[in-house]
Order: structure tokens, then sequence, then C-alpha cells
């Protein structure tokens, strides 16, 4: 594909070579500055992502911009000028996008979870800015630092390529909205692969000269492509509250990415320093420091790691139930908070079904605590399998179990609560029948402007309606009840619009 691309630019030889090269361009990025500007208008993405699109649009309509204007001084004024007001608007455009990736939401993490962050994005961003420097900043400050325009600009590229370094690791750090994942990785990659056309670029600007078509145009045109993609993946994307945790959180696996910066600075260190000192003692102390990193690296990483994995399994046992499977109590809410607060925020409506076993203690008594914990670990299964990945669920206490559903009404949940009032286990009782037990289910929709807390209340209200029926049965928590509770202080859930499914 890529020498495809060169070959594209080089059609009709080297007198062509250069419209052909910014020609290709003006299509290419004037479809990244349509999608991404179209992104920035879903609302339901939300304020903050739609802003930081807005800006990464803006970003690309610089890029744009200076096309356009290379376009024309290379092929309308038949100039080959270095710096031009293209390099302005190019330059442009690092500013710009580094605004728009540092402004993507991120999640909330404790002081010592962004101090280790924040040690690892400089550990990693040191290591790509020796690189940089080695092959772009420093041979151009090597000759000489003069503060002309020429070299200025000269300079500007190398330290535009380490904000947008910067603002990649900062945005694969911080853990991005569940929506935007694969588009903001897309992204990322169309950046990166901006960063080596540019350092090809500054290489050839500081030893040769530069005209539009070249081979380097592949790798700018490339990153181009990838954020065409990048703004079409986000656009065909459904949103989500859900916050996905950057790297080094997933649980047992460690980053790797600040040991391959410490190892790629080292080994060139030592590619450069022994090209210039040869075999000789200096040579092998070199290589010493070189093979301790590595070792140091390797056990640090595993050390790490098998820290991480400790520290899931206790994460774990801290926020699941040991039973069921489920969330437990404490995580639950905690959970149940951020996303009922997403969807307050989204003007989605939010459903709370309180569940509870009918009859539990005759259960226990009668075919024993197994076999009641067999009933639960079953209700905890059909809860897990009749939900989607984005709803909520946790063991409330005892035998009482609470779903949270938000982006459906209390109609649409009818469905859930019928596939969970009558079920059967796997269990067999002392007449060697399987184990049959009903729940009373409890469904309350959360109009706007209330709170959690309010929501579950109504929704064990609505259960116990259930149980007073005769269990087996869901009721939901009506307006004309909640009417009836303001008025006159009352609990019980409205007839005339309570259901069961018996």
């Amino acid at each position: 594909m890529v020498y495809g691309l060169w070959q594209m630019f080089r059609w009709g030889g080297r007198a062509h070579q250069a419209f052909i090269g910014d020609l290709a361009f003006v299509p290419v990025n004037g479809a990244a500055v349509a999608l991404a500007w179209r992104v920035s208008r879903r609302a339901d993405l939300g304020y903050r992502t739609c802003r930081a699109w807005r800006l990464l649009s803006l970003a690309m309509l610089l890029y744009l911009l200076g096309d356009l204007m290379q376009f024309w001084i290379e092929n309308v004024m038949h100039r080959v000028a270095y710096p031009t007001w293209s390099d302005a608007a190019y330059l442009g455009f690092y500013v710009v996008a580094f605004c728009g990736l540092v402004s993507f939401p991120a999640r909330r993490d404790s002081g010592s979870e962004r101090l280790r962050r924040l040690l690892d994005l400089g550990t990693v961003f040191t290591g790509g800015a020796v690189l940089i420097w080695y092959l772009a900043l420093g041979p151009a400050v090597g000759k000489g630092l003069r503060f002309d325009l020429f070299n200025l600009v000269t300079y500007a590229y190398p330290v535009g390529d380490l904000l947008l370094l910067f603002g990649i690791l900062t945005l694969l750090w911080r853990g991005v909205p569940q929506s935007s994942v694969m588009a903001l990785r897309i992204f990322a990659v169309g950046l990166l692969l901006f960063i080596a056309a540019d350092l090809t670029y500054a290489y050839m600007t500081v030893h040769s000269t530069y005209l539009g078509g070249d081979p380097v145009d592949t790798l700018w045109m490339l990153g181009v492509t990838a954020v065409c993609i990048s703004a079409a993946s986000q656009l065909r994307t459904k949103p989500t509250g859900t916050m996905v945790k950057p790297v080094e959180s997933v649980p047992g696996r460690p980053s790797f990415l600040p040991y391959v910066a410490v190892l790629s600075s080292y080994i060139l260190l030592a590619v450069v320093g022994l090209s210039s000192v040869g075999f000789n003692p200096l040579g092998g102390i070199l290589l010493g420091a070189l093979m301790l990193t590595l070792l140091v690296s390797i056990r640090q990483y595993v050390a790490l790691r098998d820290y991480g994995r400790l520290a899931a399994r206790y994460q774990r046992l801290a926020s699941v139930d040991g039973t069921t499977g489920l969330f437990n109590r404490r995580h639950f809410m905690e959970a149940a908070e951020t996303a009922f607060a997403r969807a307050q925020r989204l003007g989605q409506p939010v459903v709370a079904l309180m569940i509870d076993v009918d009859n539990f203690k005759q259960i226990n008594d009668l075919h024993g605590h197994i076999a009641g914990d067999e009933v639960l670990t079953d209700l905890g299964r059909a809860c897990r399998e009749n939900v989607r990945p984005e709803d909520i669920v946790g063991r409330y206490g005892g035998d009482e179990f609470v779903i949270l559903v938000p982006g459906i009404t209390s109609v649409r949940a009818i469905h859930l609560a019928d596939q969970l009032t009558h079920r059967v286990t796997d269990f067999r009782g002392g007449d060697g029948k399987p184990l049959a037990y009903q729940s009373s289910v409890g469904i309350a929709e959360c109009p706007p402007f209330d709170d959690l807390t309010t929501l579950l209340i109504h929704a064990d209200r609505a259960m116990y309606a259930a149980k007073q029926a005769g269990g087996g049965s869901w009721r939901i928590f009506s307006d004309a009840a909640r009417a009836e509770q303001i008025g006159t202080g009352a609990t019980a859930v409205s007839p005339s619009t309570s259901k069961s499914s018996r």
C-alpha cells in the first residue's frame, strides 16, 4: 500500500510530482475535516467529547489549509521555498490537535494513581523525546543555535511532534469513554504516522530539499487516512457511560511502554556509543549497563504483574458477592451512582428492579442451607443472563437482588421481570425433583430530577406490594402511587397500574 501511494505521487514523472502529490491530500484532508465535524455535532456523546472532536476538526482544517497553500506555492507560483505560510498552518495543527487530545473526558483517579500514571507518562515521553532529539532536533541545533526564521521553523516541527506525543500518551493513560476507545486508538495511530513523517521531513530539510510528492508524503497520507477512519468509527458507535481503564490499570498486566522507552534509549545509547568508542573498556561498560537495565526491567515487570494479579484478586473479593458472583451492595451503589448520574445528564430514563425470593426461610428449613445457596446462585445467574452489559446487577442483601437498567422505561422492564418470577434450579430437593421457587419483583422508573435512593425505595415498595399479592409476580410503582405518597405519605402501589404475571 505504501509503495502504491508513492507511485501515485510519482505518476506523470518528476515534472508533475509536486502537482499530484500536493493535490492528492486535499480530498482526504477534506473528508477528515468533515467527518470530525460531524462527530462533534453528536450531542449524545457528551459535551466534553464533542468539544474535543471540534478541536480535532479545527486541527485537520489547519492542516488542509497548509496543503492548499503548499499547492499554490509549488504549482501556481512555481516556487520551492522553506519556510512558507503553509508551515504556519501546519504548526498550528500541532497546537490545536494537542488541545483536542487533552480535552477528552477522563476517569477520576486517586492521587497515587495519578502520580504513578504521570511517572509512566514522563518515562515514555522522555524516551520518545530522546529519539526525536537524535533524529531531528539535535542535528538542527548541532549546526548552530541560530534564531532566524528558517531555524525557528525547523526547531518548531520536532517540538510539535513532542506535543503530539505527549497528547497521545495522555489520552491513552487517562482512560476514555467506552464509545470512543476504538476511534481514539485509530486516531493515535494516525498521529504516530504524522510524527514519523515529520521526523523524516525534518531530516530532509536539514540535509537536502523537499518537493511535494516525495516518499515522505506517503506517511502523511496514511496518517490522514487513519484520522478519517477514526472519525468514521466514532460516528458508528453508540454512546455509553462506561470509562475504559488505561493500559496499566488492567488487572495483572502492567504497562510495558515505560520499559520499552527505557530500553530503546539505552539501545540507542549503546549503538551510538559503540560506533564512536569501539569495543574497548568504555564499550564494555555500555554493554554491561544495557544488560543490567534489561534484567532489572524484566524483573520489575514480572514483580508488578504478580502484584497486579494479587491486587485484582483482593479487589474482586472486596466488590463481588462470593455466593452469586454479583456485585455486593457497596460496589453496586458506587457503580449505580455513576450510571444514574450519566443517565440523568443525558435525559435518559432509568429503571430499578428489586427482586426478593418468596418464602426463602422455608426453602432453607425444608431443603437445607445448601439448597438456599443454590437458589441464590440460580437467581444471580438469571439476572446476569437477562441483562445488557451496561446494566448493573447486585446482591442487595440476604435473598434480595437489585438491577439498575438505564435507557429503558418500566414498561420495557416487564419482560425482564417475567424471566425472574418463576425459576427451577438444577439442584434436586429431598423428593428428588428439581427445586422450584418464585420471586417477587418491584419495578420503579425514575422521573427527571429524582435521585437514586428514592428510585430504590420505590422499587422496594413495589416489590413488597407483589409479595402481599401472593408472590411470584411483579408490580410497577406508578405515578398515581407517587402522587398518593406525596399527598398523604402512603406507601401503597396504585392498583390501577399494577400488573401481575400470574
